[in-house]
């Protein structure tokens, strides 16, 4: 696998059961940079560009996985076919984010340039594909939703849940998980605390803390990075996840199904992942609505343990890791099998003009 990162990406890195070769960043050209959307800047890579084309050039490729489209200029001009993975879908987070119109006009060229290069686009869930298709009618799509190691999260028999305690996971400086945690610990933390004077929200997940998360505020607990997610997971009565915009990849909530930790989440934070309200979690939209789903389930703890377990059933059944790698594994054979096929019906056509012209030669010097 070959990605971009630094130092501490590297060490981490060492602990994946595959080789791992992770390239410096360097920065746009000044007069390259203006034009290029604020993605691609971040994951731009002169680098990776030339250790990917050494490959190609090899024969060392037979598909090429492209994990994120803000990675497109580390394609070769020629390369094996193309599979794209969304994560999510750019412009769409923009809009839903209120971006400069110009910064959305990036992101709209940029996928342009590089969907018709994909010959198989893979996507978090059918929305997301239908987003996709709509723009580009002619593309292969399958949704591959997101997942877990759902035996390595699997709760412990004996641990117990604090009945006070809510948890927010996610990265702190992604703008979606931001906006969920100023609406958290500006409206929703002061009201529930009114209702349980005890409870606690922890926040765990990397990157730089906003100014949501700045100074002492009561019943907030920042604990940041962490190595391992699974003891908050096991400890809390719930995840919250007031997520109001996004679409993409939620893989916080897979690992909180495989972990039976009782949800929950916004309609649109859950997108993907085939949970249904009341049965696996319980969804509500951010505002009141949230508010109550919470209290509710702090309130009947026995009723979310029961959505937790049967939340961690459908981890077990349709978001195992094993099971959707095997699924991603089958695309790459099938994007393989389908350029071998048409390689061998292109050499097989210019064998047969080839032959014709010959024919047409020995006949035309006789």
């Amino acid at each position: 696998m070959l990605c971009t990162g630094d130092a501490n990406d590297r060490i981490n890195a060492q602990d994946l059961p595959f080789p791992v070769e992770i390239l410096p960043l360097a920065p746009l050209t000044t007069l390259r940079a203006p034009l290029a959307a604020r993605p691609e800047r971040w994951f731009h890579s002169p680098a990776l560009a030339h250790r990917v084309g050494q490959l190609v050039g090899r024969g060392q490729v037979s598909v090429l996985h492209l994990d994120d489209l803000a990675m497109r200029r580390a394609l070769p001009h020629s390369s094996p076919p193309i599979a794209a993975h969304h994560h999510k879908l750019e412009p769409e987070l923009a809009l839903a984010l209120g971006r400069p119109w110009h910064e959305v006009a990036r992101l709209r060229r940029a996928e342009r340039r590089v969907v018709p290069r994909v010959a198989h686009h893979v996507t978090c869930s059918v929305q997301d594909a239908a987003r996709l298709t709509a723009r580009h009618p002619n593309i292969l799509t399958t949704a591959l939703p997101c997942g877990a190691d759902v035996d390595a999260f699997a709760p412990a028999e004996y641990a117990a849940r604090d009945p006070r305690r809510l948890l927010f996971l996610g990265s702190l400086d992604y703008e979606p998980n931001r906006r969920a945690l100023r609406w958290l610990v500006g409206h929703a933390l002061p009201a529930w605390r009114r209702r349980f004077p005890d409870l606690v929200l922890e926040v765990v997940g990397a990157g730089r803390p906003g100014p949501e998360l700045a100074g002492p505020t009561p019943g907030l607990e920042l604990v940041g990075t962490v190595k391992d997610v699974r003891p908050h997971l096991h400890r809390a009565a719930a995840l919250v996840a007031p997520i109001d915009v996004g679409g993409g990849s939620r893989v916080k909530l897979a690992e909180a199904l495989a972990a039976g930790c009782p949800i929950v989440a916004t309609p649109l934070g859950a997108e993907g992942l085939g949970i249904v309200d009341g049965q696996h979690a319980t969804l509500a939209p951010e505002g009141g609505a949230f508010l109550r789903a919470v209290e509710c389930t702090l309130d009947d703890p026995e009723a979310a343990r029961a959505r937790a377990h049967r939340g961690r059933t459908l981890a077990r059944t349709e978001l195992n890791w094993n099971d959707l790698a095997g699924r991603l594994v089958q695309i790459w054979t099938d994007v393989q099998r389908v350029a071998s096929n048409r390689n061998g019906v292109a050499s097989a056509s210019s064998s047969s003009r080839s032959r014709k012209r010959n024919a047409g030669t020995s006949a035309a010097s006789k």
